[in-house]
C-alpha cells in the first residue's frame, strides 16, 4: 500500500473512531460538537490563532490571545473542518479591545495546506 493510501486510511480510522464511536456525533457528514479542552482542538486553535496573528499582525504590534472558545464543532468533509467562535486580545497595551471571531479550519485528507479563515462575530 502506497503512503498516501496508509495515511488516508489511518486518518479515516482516527476520525470515525473519535466521532461515531466515542459517541459524539451520530451522522456521517454531520456536524458534531467537539470539547474545547481536548488535545486535537488546541492544535487546530494554535494553527488559527499563528494564522490570525500573521494576518493581523499589520493592525498591532502585539500578538493574540485566546481570551474564550465556544461553539466548538467539526465535521467530516474530505478531511475535517473545524468551526468555532474565539474572543481574541492582543498581549500588549495598545488600546485594542477583545473581539469576538467566527473561525473555520478545514484540514483536508490530501495533505495541502489547510484553509483557515475567520469573520467577524
Amino acid at each position: 500500500m502506497n503512503k498516501r493510501l496508509y495515511a488516508l486510511f489511518l486518518f479515516s480510522v482516527f476520525c470515525w473512531y473519535n466521532i461515531f464511536v466515542s459517541g459524539q456525533c451520530s451522522l456521517p457528514g454531520g456536524i458534531c460538537n467537539q470539547d474545547p479542552n481536548s488535545t486535537e482542538f488546541q492544535n487546530v486553535l494554535k494553527l488559527a490563532l499563528d494564522e490570525f496573528n500573521t494576518k493581523e499582525q499589520k493592525n498591532c504590534d502585539c500578538l493574540y490571545e485566546t481570551i474564550s472558545v465556544s461553539n466548538v464543532s467539526s465535521q467530516v468533509v474530505a478531511g475535517l473542518l473545524w468551526r468555532f467562535e474565539a474572543v481574541v486580545a492582543p498581549n500588549c497595551d495598545k488600546g485594542v479591545q477583545p473581539q469576538a471571531y467566527n473561525f473555520t479550519v478545514w484540514i483536508k485528507v490530501n495533505g495541502e495546506a489547510p484553509e483557515i479563515t475567520w469573520t467577524p462575530a
